[in-house]
């Protein structure tokens, strides 16, 4: 399956709850640009550095071979607060949100290698009888 890393960063985006234009500020570009990264389907190396400092994400792991096997659940992204928000520290209906959307993610994962694991038996049976 083919990656766009640039939808992914704009998931990344939406799901910190940060905007367009802080981020750009913070790896030092226009917010103009920050939607053209947004479109592309692959970053060079540098750029996607500067993104997973910024947005505190390891872009890089979509990357890896055999990421379905090799991943472990983790934790769900904390949002990004900017400093101007007084919200307290309760539960918001987006962080339950974000939260949901990790879970979702890591259970279609599993589902996935679920399935490849019951082929592999299924496999196996036929070999050995």
């Amino acid at each position: 399956m083919a990656i766009h890393i640039g939808k992914l960063v704009k998931q990344a985006i939406k799901m910190r709850g940060m905007k367009v234009s802080e981020l750009a500020r913070r790896i030092n570009t226009s917010r103009e640009n920050m939607y053209g990264i947004f479109r592309r389907q692959s970053i060079d190396t540098v750029l996607l550095q500067k993104l997973s400092t910024a947005l505190d994400v390891n872009f890089f792991e979509h990357y890896q071979p055999n990421a379905i096997e090799n991943s472990k659940l983790s934790e769900p992204l904390i949002p990004y607060k900017s400093k101007k928000s007084k919200t307290s520290s309760a539960n918001t209906g987006s962080d339950i949100q974000m939260q949901l959307q990790v879970l979702q993610n890591e259970m279609a994962a599993l589902k996935k290698e679920l399935v490849l694991k019951d082929k592999i038996i299924a496999l196996l049976e036929r070999k050995n009888t």
